[in-house]
């Protein structure tokens, strides 16, 4: 570094102009990388971060590049990560005895990459560890740089994505996304409030909702390396047309109505009809009459209409409607007025003073 710096001051004495330019140049190279302490000597260099924070159960990659004997490449090179204590916690070399199966050398030191990866960490895991080199045609190199490890408490969880709108009977795809990034196949399944049971072992896979999925919850559950369970819960929306129309028929008396025969409607009485429909979004409710000599006609809109001038058998039909489709139902309503209803007679008592019946 002190030859660079001499040759940089003359050249800059000679050249007045190149001073600038030269400084520019050369200024990143006399930098550490960010986020990395770097040891260096004119053999022996590392770059590591200083620390690394990894959440219980879950993974950590931790970046690491290295020289030795003033070189980036070798042959038959074991890398070893140990603990201050010289315990071998980590190895290239699977002849060497390692404390922590969960750590491990996932950068290859033949290429000066001494890379950790920590899977399933444990609490036990925090510490601080050092890097140390072998090579057969040289002695062996330990780092003075050390990455220093802490094991916080579990607080991510899955990740649970779907399409933005879920339509009944159109086929989906339902994924779950576990934190941490660790390695090999994840350990997920699948519960639903109307399945009993497990209702599925994959990360991801394909199912066609229904109605009967509506504001029903779906809950992924992953299993982490250390066993503990993480959950995440989505209450889904299902968008489906109308659906389960029913009619049903009240008195505005309250007396009961009996649907088998004709109903007899008395004079101050008047008849509500009530149209339930399922539907998402929520549908329009409109109604109509027909009979064998009228053509069909809109007489009211909303899910309950009061019907005071049925006086005559009729077919009342409900329609519901939204962005996904139309439905219908009907009732055949006989009904008439009650001719027979007699007007009230007042019977009015005289009393007569001086009254001549002759």
């Amino acid at each position: 570094m002190i030859s660079i710096l001499y040759e940089l001051r003359v050249k800059m004495k000679l050249h007045k102009g190149y001073r600038v330019g030269m400084l520019l140049m050369l200024f990143p190279l006399l930098l550490p990388w960010k986020g990395m302490k770097c040891q260096s000597s004119n053999k022996n260099t590392i770059r590591v971060r200083q620390s690394a924070t990894v959440q219980e159960g879950l993974c950590i990659t931790i970046p690491c590049g290295f020289t030795a004997n003033y070189k980036s490449t070798f042959r038959n090179a074991t890398g070893l990560w140990i603990t201050n204590k010289n315990v071998t916690v980590a190895s290239s070399n699977p002849s060497y005895t390692r404390r922590k199966p969960n750590f491990l050398i996932t950068g290859n030191p033949n290429n000066g990459n001494c890379t950790l990866t920590i899977t399933g960490a444990k609490k036990e895991d925090s510490g601080s560890y050092f890097f140390r080199f072998k090579e057969p045609s040289a002695s062996q190199v330990d780092y003075n740089s050390s990455v220093s490890v802490q094991v916080t408490d579990l607080k991510e969880k899955p990740k649970i994505w779907m399409p933005d709108e879920l339509i009944a009977g159109k086929e989906v795809k339902l994924g779950c996304v576990p934190p941490g990034n660790c390695p090999g196949k994840p350990r997920v399944q699948w519960k639903k409030s109307n399945v009993v049971g497990t209702w599925m072992k994959l990360a991801g896979f394909s199912f066609t909702p229904t109605q009967n999925d509506h504001q029903k919850s779906v809950t992924c559950e992953v299993i982490t390396l250390t066993g503990k369970i993480i959950t995440a819960q989505h209450i889904l929306s299902i968008s489906y047309p109308p659906a389960n129309m029913k009619i049903t028929i009240s008195s505005s008396t309250g007396r009961n109505i009996d649907l088998n025969g004709t109903i007899v409607i008395s004079e101050k009485e008047f008849l509500i009809l009530n149209c339930s429909v399922e539907a998402n979004p929520p549908a329009r409710v409109f109604w109509n009459k027909s009979n064998h000599i009228k053509q069909d006609n809109t007489i009211a809109e909303g899910m309950i209409w009061s019907a005071i001038n049925i006086t005559e058998p009729n077919i009342y039909r409900c329609f519901a409607s939204n962005k996904y489709g139309i439905n219908e139902t009907f009732m055949d309503i006989k009904a008439e007025k009650d001719l027979q209803q007699r007007p009230e007679v007042t019977i009015a008592t005289l009393n007569c003073i001086m009254c001549n019946f002759n």
